[in-house]
């Protein structure tokens, strides 16, 4: 959101106000299933609809023929990604610019929706529930394989069951971070070059925190199943000793432009550092 706003999505629209409250619920009457900001601005999405922010107020981007999954504002339009491994582009009107086909392995057919968009310098990452990213430089026309080693496991024993538990988290820049059911992985600019982070306690990343300022800030905060909120070092791979919350259930890590305050989702609840 602004400078000073927080914008949360919830089941009933976008909830916003200043940090610290009051909070006020927009007039959107749909259940928010995401929220993406970059340098360009904040988009948000619905199972049938995309909103652009401006100023802080929702303007709808009208009839995606579609069901957005992920969606992201580029100096271009808005990019959107489906939950049939589609790309969308957005210019004034909307058409279809891409496909990622599913990966056949360890059930990951049954999850080929696109989770996760990143846009910078030219270059737009896909990343879909079974794993990548993938890039395209060409408007999204064709995508490049950049897969990281953070590939989650699905169905079966120790497997993730949706593609939200899958994967997690994503951040392109000069560093790619992909996070999720099997941890961490760190990338190069291009997604050539890979380092497969530490694992949390159970392998379960939910939820990845970038400072308002990465990467000049290159700390994430990580949201685990039974590990908390951890602090990493600044490689974004290992944890910083006895920094954040143990053995707690974490949704969601959220960090502001203050270096002293964050804020995470602990067993559904909010909480405030």
């Amino acid at each position: 959101g602004g400078t000073h706003q927080l914008v949360l999505g919830t089941t009933a629209g976008l909830l916003q106000g200043p940090v610290g409250g009051p909070y006020v619920l927009s007039s959107l009457a749909e259940e928010i299933m995401g929220i993406q900001s970059n340098g360009i601005g904040t988009v948000a999405w619905s199972k049938h609809q995309i909103w652009k922010l401006d100023q802080d107020v929702p303007v709808l981007i009208p009839d995606p023929p579609f069901n957005p999954t992920a969606a992201i504002l580029a100096p271009e339009g808005v990019y959107a990604g489906s939950g049939e491994g589609m790309v969308w582009f957005w210019d004034g009107s909307w058409h279809s610019c891409g496909t990622i086909p599913p990966d056949q392995s360890q059930g990951a057919s049954r999850f080929p929706e696109i989770r996760s968009l990143g846009s910078n310098e030219g270059k737009l990452w896909a990343l879909p529930a079974w794993g990548g990213p993938f890039l395209s430089e060409d408007h999204c026309q064709s995508f490049m394989d950049r897969r990281s080693p953070m590939t989650p496991t699905y169905m079966g024993e120790g497997g993730a069951s949706s593609a939200e538990e899958g994967i997690s988290g994503f951040q392109a820049g000069e560093r790619l971070i992909v996070g999720g059911w099997n941890g961490v992985a760190a990338g190069d600019s291009t997604g050539e070059t890979w380092q497969h982070g530490w694992l949390l306690g159970s392998g379960y990343t939910r939820g990845i925190g970038f400072a308002t300022d990465w990467p000049a800030n290159p700390f994430l905060y990580l949201g685990s199943l039974g590990a908390g909120v951890l602090r990493t070092l600044e490689d974004g791979l290992h944890p910083e000793p006895g920094v954040g919350l143990v053995d707690t259930n974490t949704q969601g890590v959220f960090p502001t432009s203050n270096p002293d305050v964050m804020y995470a989702v602990v067993g559904h609840l909010p909480q405030k550092s």
